[in-house]
Formats: C-alpha cells, structure tokens, sequence
C-alpha cells in the first residue's frame, strides 16, 4: 500500500460513514423502518455495518488509483463512482425490493436511490480531488 492509496482510502471511508450515519440514521431511520426494510434498528449487527464500509472504500480507492480514470479529472472520478453505484443499485436497491415486502416502493427507490446517487457523488468529488492533498 502506497500513501496514494491509505490517503484515498481514508477519506472514502471518512465519507462513507458520515453519510451513512447522517441519511439512514439521522435523516431518515424512521422512514426506512415505515418502509419495513430497517427490522433491526433496535439491535443492529454493527460488525456488519462496519465491515460494510470497509470493503466500500476499499473497493472504491482500489478501482480507482488502479483505472485509467483517475487521469480523466473530475468526470473521470465522477464517471467511475457513478459506474459502481450501478452495481449497488442493482444489488441494493433493486435486490432488496425483489426479495423484502416494501410498503412503498417508490418511496424506497426514492430514498435508497437517493442515497447512492448522492454517496456516490460525493465519492467522485473526493477521489477528484483527493490528489491534491497527497503530498
């Protein structure tokens, strides 16, 4: 590991668990519970939460430093966070409602879609301009 990556990791990962906390705890738990996806908001897996967001900025950075997107600037970053919320919205949003009872739906694609497209803009804007602060 290069102090390109762990610098790139650490602030996707910074980002990721402020967002997350901030729109599915803060901002909007009590809609994800009405939906009837958030069941164990009472006693959450937090090994999983955390696991989860480890291997995102993993993932992110590793995808990241090692495309040739990282050479494209803003759009490029932007291009790839974009790209991989595809996979989490194929997996997360559209698995999710395949396989849960969700009492509305568009309500659940408005705020987990929401959610990811915001994430992963805010993600290419750091991977952007994360060179910047690598010395």
């Amino acid at each position: 590991m290069n102090r390109e990556f762990i610098t790139t990791w650490i602030g996707a990962f910074s980002l990721t668990v402020v967002t997350s906390i901030v729109w599915h705890v803060v901002l909007f738990e009590q809609r994800y519970v009405e939906l009837g996806v958030f069941t164990r908001m009472a006693d959450p897996i937090y090994a999983f939460g955390w696991l989860a967001w480890i291997m995102e900025a993993t993932a992110i950075s590793v995808l990241y430093i090692n495309s040739r997107w990282a050479d494209a600037g803003f759009w490029g970053a932007l291009k790839l966070s974009w790209c991989v919320s595809l996979y989490a919205a194929a997996s997360t949003l559209f698995g999710t409602a395949a396989k849960v009872e969700i009492s509305d739906l568009t309500g659940w694609f408005l705020i987990a879609g929401g959610f990811i497209f915001l994430h992963a803009t805010m993600l290419g804007a750091w991977l952007a301009f994360a060179p910047k602060y690598r010395a």
